[in-house]
């Protein structure tokens, strides 16, 4: 709404971001975990000073030998599966 009163500039946009992660970030008692999709960090981390965190790399798993196809139907179906969702063939 208040876009359609008043013109606003980016950096008016950003400083409004920056000031919501800097209040979530003051409200964490003890611990802070900031998740985000790899390559799609915030800009705002990096005006923390390292010695604030820690940063932990992402333990990626290979999926593709976790899964398995139904010997009848070809269907994907999870290891956890006894029987196949597509044609009900006990695994």
């Amino acid at each position: 709404m208040f876009r359609v009163v008043k013109d606003i500039k980016y950096d008016v946009l950003l400083e409004e971001e920056r000031r919501l992660f800097y209040v979530a970030i003051t409200r964490a008692k003890d611990e802070l975990f900031l998740i985000t999709e790899l390559g799609n960090e915030s800009s705002f981390v990096d005006e923390i000073p390292q010695h604030f965190y820690n940063v932990n790399k992402p333990i990626i798993k290979n999926i593709d030998s976790q899964i398995i196809n139904c010997s009848d139907c070809r269907a994907t179906i999870n290891m956890s599966d006894k029987f196949c969702r597509n044609c009900g063939k006990k695994l």
